[in-house]
């Protein structure tokens, strides 16, 4: 009976993170290491890297992969690239990834075991400001998955995501931001981001907070209007011989 209820809580975490639960979760649930054991001989659970337990016969889909990914990394690494993309649901990818991308700090080991997974090693590792939860994941905010993008991909490819990050109603000083500051550090796809257009470049009459550009502001502008006030003045201003004369001047 014991057995049974342990079988349960097993099952139920399971069943919640896709097929797929690492071991310290099993001992938080009071499934010791025996169990466990006992349960891959029987073949009802693989361990298809350290510490990580999945449910054979669970469907090998794109959550299971992204969740094994993010339990291994735990707080040590967040969903990048592609399958940032994929969750945030970027209108290039026609398609999940077959292969889920964790960014990690330099230094950082994450042993993956068997599983599809890349681990790339960030110089300068991952920025708070760069990472968001979208349910169980860790993954890089939308800003920072475009220009981790757009170092691979062709121009007309970097125009659609920067088209689709506009489209979502997502600051345009937002992105400029990030590339900015990812640029900083040598990366190529921040610059390919910032050459996409002037709305994204720095100084470009972007109002922070809002990707709408400014109506007033910088001295150009300013030049500018005065110049076609004076234009427009001078172009409306009536000549003096189509003025209708007055009785004293007639006189």
């Amino acid at each position: 009976m014991a057995s049974r209820v342990r079988l349960g809580a097993v099952g139920d975490v399971a069943a919640s993170h896709h097929g797929v639960f690492t071991r310290i979760q099993a001992a938080e649930l009071g499934v010791n290491a025996k169990v466990l054991a006992a349960l891959i001989r029987r073949e009802v659970l693989s361990e298809p890297a350290p510490g990580l337990l999945v449910v054979r016969g669970s469907a090998p889909t794109f959550d299971r992969l992204a969740t094994a990914a993010s339990l291994l990394a735990g707080d040590r690494g967040v969903l990048a690239d592609g399958t940032s993309a994929w969750i945030h649901r970027l209108d290039h990818l026609d398609r999940a990834p077959d292969v889920a991308t964790l960014a990690v700090a330099r230094g950082t080991r994450i042993s993956v075991g068997e599983l599809p997974i890349i681990v790339r090693s960030c110089r300068a590792g991952i920025d708070p400001r760069d990472v968001v939860a979208v349910g169980n994941w860790r993954v890089t905010g939308l800003a920072r998955t475009v220009c981790d993008l757009a170092a691979a991909s062709t121009p007309g490819t970097v125009e659609r995501l920067v088209d689709d990050f506009e489209r979502r109603g997502l600051s345009l000083a937002w992105l400029q931001t990030t590339a900015t500051r990812l640029q900083q550090r040598g990366r190529a796809g921040p610059g390919a981001v910032l050459a996409r257009g002037p709305e994204v470049r720095p100084g470009s009459g972007v109002r922070p907070g809002t990707g709408v550009r400014r109506r007033s502001g910088g001295g150009h502008t300013r030049v500018r209007r005065r110049r076609i006030r004076s234009a427009m003045a001078i172009i409306c201003r009536p000549s003096l011989n189509a003025l209708p004369k007055s009785p004293v001047t007639a006189l």
